[in-house]
């Protein structure tokens, strides 16, 4: 699956607001996916479980083992102060908001797909239920690689402020390449919504 900057655009046309956009990612921002996956494969810490994924064939072993790992994971602590902050500034008309996230490269392709429209429905389940006033059409699933698409895309559309949340710095730096935007790598609920702040107040002061 590769998303083109006129699909990303098709998607992204009922949401034409003139304020600026927040992509927020999940996992590691605020689902705990590592925690999950460690638990469920029995590994000792975070740095097993990126070196499990790492093995050849290791997200067709998930698919045939776990192929509802996404719909298990766990809340991180604090994600409901990130939550919460977020769509204060989305109700008071200061951002528009979506979640962004990855789904696993190999899901997306042959006979796998199946197990990647599966997680794709699995992760919008998963912030309905865990926090309130959000819709499905509110996440939005992609390969890694296809993330900026959707900033580049909402970007053409409305001319505003492009914002990414993300724990993955990669994610960050090719954000900020292919959008021209902003990226805040996540490290806490805290620290991210104090940059957002700063930075949205820099918008109002310049605008």
């Amino acid at each position: 699956m590769s998303i083109s900057i006129s699909t990303a655009l098709q998607l992204n046309e009922q949401d034409t607001a003139a304020i600026p956009k927040v992509w927020c990612d999940m996992d590691g921002v605020v689902a705990d996916f590592h925690a999950t996956f460690q638990e469920a494969y029995e590994l000792s810490s975070e740095n097993q479980v990126n070196l499990y994924l790492e093995k050849p064939n290791a997200w067709h072993i998930v698919a045939e083992k776990t192929p509802d790992i996404f719909a298990k994971a766990r809340p991180l602590p604090d994600a409901e102060v990130l939550v919460s902050g977020l769509k204060h500034l989305r109700d008071s008309g200061h951002i528009r908001l979506n979640f962004l996230t990855a789904l696993p490269g190999p899901w997306m392709i042959g006979s796998y797909a199946r197990y990647g429209e599966a997680a794709s429905r699995h992760k919008k389940e998963w912030i309905v239920r865990h926090f309130s006033g959000f819709k499905p059409s509110d996440v939005v699933t992609c390969e890694r690689r296809e993330k900026p698409s959707f900033g580049v895309a909402d970007k053409l559309l409305t001319d505003t402020p492009q914002i990414l949340l993300d724990d993955y710095k990669k994610n960050t730096v090719e954000w900020i390449a292919q959008t021209r935007g902003f990226a805040i790598q996540h490290k806490s609920a805290a620290s991210t919504l104090s940059q957002l702040g700063v930075y949205l107040k820099g918008l109002a002061i310049n605008g």
